[in-house]
């Protein structure tokens, strides 16, 4: 009985000892089956709307699931090459042109989602099939991400199979998105994105792009267009563009580092344009490498011209910088745009919406008026003004003495007539002070040589940069003050309200220049005093002759 249990326990021994060669023997061969499955990560992500990783080689397996090689997705030109080393290993190499070809025509089948390895972490992971992949990072607020290729595939060691990881993590080579600021420069070099001009004055702008991209792609978009309103007249040729960083400063070249071209109001400033002649010139047709990172500023002028908008519709300037996101990718771009706005204004009481449902002829801000008067309807009443009158002649000054005559666009501001509704128009003014005087009177009136001072003053501007509000001073009384409110149709729009309403025998509204009449001397006396004078004349005109006839008598 001691025997047989003897023997029963060796032979138990036996089966243990063979049941673990069989499960070594299994490990040696089996290299791995469909099911497996490893960590991929990318690191180095400030911030991202979604991080993707797209499968571009995928690992094959037989019909019961083991391990065959490796087959690319995608077919580019040169064609991708892939091959499966003795070791088991992945062997591939994608060029920045492949990697373009395939992040033209991404496919998302078997996409995985990366998501950050914890709460505020710049490391994204994810759990996906054995392969390559090309990781895009998208949607970050202040940064641009080339894709990245990471990897997992087998490999055998020492005759048994591992999952290498080797390959499975990508540092995010990103650079801060370029942005765009645009600016009115000031004579003392001041900037600000808003001005009140005169019809002729030149305005001085500067475009800047800070964060100049690197790209390795074969997308490249790099350009700069600026819109200018009617009423801006580009000046010159070409634009000014340097280039600032690492402690110098570069002047860049039309036609070899950038191409200007002019369309209507529209002007472009490409930077990526086969035809540029640069030393050093991509075969994209850029040089934008040799200052990436850096500061670029673009500097030009414009002339207020006679189309200028008046008022509180303004002249905008809108520039728009297009850039590519990720240039191994067609028409991935992305747009940042800043405006500027110059107002000029005009004084006549012509903006919209004033308060009061009042004739055109006693809207106006300054008002020539003469000493006759006649009844008009206002607001359904019946009022006595005095009357208007055309043709008085103002000259407009800069100073109080009247000795400075304004000036737009380098010339004598005209003569101003008064119109036939007495209005005195005055058109394409900066904010500021003016002195209107009388030079010449409507006939049969006087001169009213008085200075009177006009100021546009009380500017307002919203956080855009747009015109709110402004008031115009007339003798340093508030005549018109212009806001932007609501009318009686429920639409937002500026409408005028006026702090001096004269009734009875004025203007209801603004202010009102008299004239007086000449007053003539009566003409006294009848025809006899005619021939009187006529009689004198002769009598004397003969005792003269008389006097010299005896004067040369006597000296004979």
């Amino acid at each position: 009985m001691k025997k047989l249990k003897k023997l029963f326990a060796v032979m138990l021994s036996l089966i243990m000892v063979l049941a673990m060669g069989i499960t070594s023997f299994a490990a040696d061969n089996v290299i791995g089956n469909s099911d497996d499955t490893a960590e991929i990560k990318v690191e180095g992500i400030d911030s991202a709307a979604s991080v993707t990783a797209y499968p571009i080689i995928k690992t094959t397996y037989g019909t019961n699931g083991d391990f065959n090689g490796y087959e690319p997705l995608y077919t580019t030109d040169p064609a991708i090459q892939v091959t499966k080393k003795a070791d088991d290993t992945l062997e591939y190499t994608l060029s920045a042109d492949q990697i373009a070809q395939i992040r033209a025509g991404l496919n998302a089948d078997g996409a995985v989602t990366m998501n950050p390895e914890a709460e505020g972490s710049t490391t994204y992971t994810a759990t996906a099939p054995l392969g390559a992949y090309l990781v895009v990072v998208e949607g970050s607020e202040t940064s641009t991400y080339n894709a990245m290729v990471v990897s997992t595939n087998y490999k055998n060691v020492n005759g048994k199979n591992t999952i290498d990881t080797d390959k499975n993590t990508a540092t995010a080579k990103k650079s801060t998105k370029p942005s765009l600021d645009k600016n009115i420069k000031n004579a003392d070099n001041t900037t600000t994105k808003h001005n009140t001009v005169n019809i002729g004055d030149v305005i001085n702008y500067e475009v800047t792009v800070d964060n100049i991209p690197e790209y390795t792609g074969k997308y490249p978009v790099f350009n700069v267009v600026d819109t200018l309103s009617q009423g801006l007249t580009f000046n010159g040729e070409d634009v000014t563009v340097t280039v600032t960083g690492n402690g110098t400063t570069r002047t860049l070249t039309k036609d070899v580092d950038y191409k200007f071209t002019k369309e209507g109001q529209t002007i472009t400033i490409n930077f990526v344009d086969t035809s540029l002649t640069a030393t050093g010139k991509t075969g994209y047709g850029y040089t934008l490498n040799d200052y990436k990172g850096q500061n670029m500023t673009i500097a030009y002028s414009a002339t207020v011209n006679a189309n200028a908008k008046l008022n509180e519709v303004g002249n905008q300037n809108d520039a728009t910088l297009t850039y590519s996101k990720d240039s191994t990718v067609n028409n991935n771009n992305g747009t940042d745009e800043k405006k500027t706005h110059s107002y000029t204004f005009d004084i006549d009481g012509s903006v919209e919406g004033t308060n009061s449902v009042i004739p055109v002829d006693v809207t106006h801000i300054l008002n020539k008026i003469g000493e006759e008067v006649k009844k008009i309807e206002v607001n359904g009443e019946e009022v006595e003004v005095k009357a208007a009158l055309e043709g008085a002649e103002f000259t407009v000054y800069t100073d109080e003495d009247c000795t400075v005559r304004y000036q737009q666009g380098g010339k004598d501001y005209p003569v101003v007539r008064s119109t036939t509704a007495g209005q005195i128009e005055l058109k394409g003014l900066a904010a500021g002070t003016y002195y209107v005087k009388e030079t010449k009177a409507p006939a049969g009136y006087s001169v009213n040589a008085t200075p009177v001072k006009v100021e546009i003053t009380g500017l307002t501007f919203n956080d855009n940069d747009e015109l709110t509000g402004w008031t115009i001073k007339v003798n340093n009384q508030a005549v018109a003050s212009f806001t932007y409110g609501t009318n009686e149709g429920g639409k937002t729009k500026f409408v005028r309200s006026d702090s001096i309403t004269n009734k009875g025998t004025e203007f209801v509204n603004g202010y009102n220049i008299l004239n007086t009449k000449i007053t003539e001397l009566p003409s006294t006396g009848g025809i006899g005093t005619t021939i009187f004078t006529i009689v004198g004349c002769g009598i004397m005109i003969a005792a003269a002759g008389l006097f010299f006839a005896s004067r040369r008598k006597e000296n004979r």
